[in-house]
């Protein structure tokens, strides 16, 4: 564009005001004084410093739109403005350390197999290492609440597998967690083995009579009153065979007051389990009978069905009422009942000595002589031998001297019921069922399973046999006596009858007599004439 063109562009219109001066004024267009010119981008700067004293950081430069600038109604010179490089600071920068993923693998395991196995899993610091000065990992918050939980288990061990001081100390430093481990089950053998089976025999020699009235201070509860039986968890076959991780993993564990079928049930044969009543409640190794009634006595027995079909027992009771009385008419028949069926699984345990029965008698006529005490039916139970003791007992003796060493041969099945056939007032008294086991030379106890108070009625008058038997019989009579009612009047409407037909018999043959007598006198008349 020529420069006086650009000039006329650029030039003030004039104006009234300076008319005076000798200026002349004339119209000019608005247009041609305002160019349009779009902006273009300058040269590029240098790069400026690094942004970063150490690691890593950036280095930038800039460029101007000035080449030209917009003017007018002209655009904007388009793209970026300035440009970033990454760079390096003159130092490495320190490097704080950060945790790896927990380890896959469980260090220091308890236990190879079973439920209970605990170990060690830890994690690393490395995930980047602290590096040119940089700070360790962080200690997790609660690593120092769980470090102190576990030295407190230490410090009171229950039997479970416990953390080490070094995982106790890598779980304070959030290094280590203590988890469980190997839980698979174990291979086991199914059946007790020989010293398993000492265990089982102690259990069952140390039980004492008095365990079962602990809540009554070794007396035993009269009616009505509660009871509480417990198998202590001390027992060493508990804790070394049934409780014992690992050793039975289907073993669990009940009470029982079941019956077995008969004498040839095995002893470790499974009873029906004791459930939960509104007298009986049952809670672990623990049974509470709340009131002891009638329904609730008998043999109970706390053991573990180790494996489906077999049942040890490890501790038994024998609970009966004291204070129970019989009362029994003058010559009546009864049964004295032992109620020891129920220990037919302990007796047969061998291991456990000799057993005996019988019936301890204090009769009321004999209560001033302090010897009146008697035993009656007194019975040596058939012995019980493994297998090991009868393969020897029948290769070192013979079949008289066998039977001599297996006893009379009687089982509780033989010995339950003692009949009496007629019962009289001299009977009565005490009468307490007994089982006695002589463990060895210097050792034997006893349990009782029943006793009660025998009280027999005196003989009455043959009048008050007589209004007995009538109530006892009342609806018998009233039947009779229906049955005769209307026997007599089927009788008396059968003899009315009769007398009726009789009656008219009687008349009809006096008709014929005097029907007779008139023929006889008319033929009479005739031969007169």
């Amino acid at each position: 564009m020529r420069p006086d063109l650009l000039q006329s562009l650029y030039s003030s219109c004039a104006v009234i005001s300076r008319a005076h001066e000798g200026v002349d004024s004339r119209d000019c267009p608005v247009r041609r004084l305002c160019p349009n010119v779009n902006g273009a981008w300058g040269e590029w700067g240098p790069f400026g410093p690094c942004s970063a004293t150490c690691g890593h950081g950036t280095r930038s430069r800039i460029r101007l739109c000035n080449r030209p600038p917009p003017q007018g109604n002209g655009l904007n010179c388009q793209g970026i403005d300035t440009q970033k490089i990454p760079c390096e600071g003159p130092v490495p920068c320190p490097q704080q350390g950060q945790w790896c993923p927990w380890s896959n693998v469980i260090q220091h395991c308890s236990h190879q197999c079973g439920p209970v196995g605990m170990g060690l899993r830890t994690r690393q610091c490395a995930c980047p290492k602290p590096t040119y000065g940089g700070e360790n990992c962080a200690v997790p918050p609660e690593a120092a609440a769980h470090a102190e939980y576990e030295e407190t288990k230490r410090n009171s061990p229950e039997g479970i597998p416990l953390p080490p001081v070094y995982a106790i100390e890598a779980i304070r430093l959030g290094q280590g967690r203590w988890e469980p481990c190997n839980r698979h089950p174990c291979p086991y053998l199914k059946f007790l083995k020989t010293d398993e089976e000492q265990y089982l025999i102690h259990d069952l020699q140390v039980q004492r009579f008095e365990d079962a009235w602990a809540w009554s201070a070794g007396v035993p509860a009269k009616r009505y009153e509660p009871v509480q039986l417990r198998c202590p968890p001390s027992r060493l076959s508990r804790v070394n065979v049934f409780d014992k991780p690992g050793r039975f993993p289907k073993a669990h564990s009940y009470w029982t007051r079941s019956l077995p079928h008969s004498a040839n049930t095995p002893s470790d044969a499974p009873g029906f389990p004791v459930h939960n009543t509104k007298t009986i409640l049952v809670e672990g190794d623990r049974l509470t009978i709340r009131s002891l009634i009638p329904e609730a006595t008998g043999v109970y027995r706390f053991g573990y069905e180790y494996e489906p079909g077999y049942f040890e027992t490890v501790c038994f009771y024998t609970v009966y009422i004291e204070d129970s009385i019989w009362n029994l008419l003058y010559g009546s028949t009864f049964d004295l009942t032992c109620n020891a069926l129920g220990l037919w699984p302990v007796l047969q345990k061998s291991g456990l000595g000799s057993w005996s029965t019988y019936w301890e008698v204090k009769l009321d006529s004999e209560l001033e002589d302090s010897e009146s005490e008697s035993h009656w039916w007194y019975t040596e139970l058939m012995k019980q031998y493994s297998k090991e003791e009868l393969a020897k007992l029948n290769l070192s003796t013979t079949g008289d001297d066998r039977r001599g060493e297996q006893g009379t041969g009687l089982t509780l099945w033989d010995t339950e019921y003692r009949r009496i056939y007629q019962a009289t007032p001299s009977l009565n008294g005490r009468y307490t069922c007994v089982l006695f086991n002589a463990v060895n030379d210097t050792y034997n106890r006893t349990f009782i399973t029943d006793s009660f108070q025998l009280s027999v009625g005196q003989p009455t008058s043959i009048g008050v046999l007589i209004r007995a038997w009538c109530v006892r019989n009342k609806w018998n009579l009233v039947a009779l006596l229906v049955i005769g009612v209307l026997a007599s009047v089927i009788s008396g409407c059968c003899l009315w009858r009769r007398a009726q037909n009789i009656a008219r018999l009687e008349v009809f043959a006096k008709e014929v007599r005097r029907a007779r007598r008139n023929i006889n006198l008319a033929d009479l008349d005739a031969k007169v004439d």
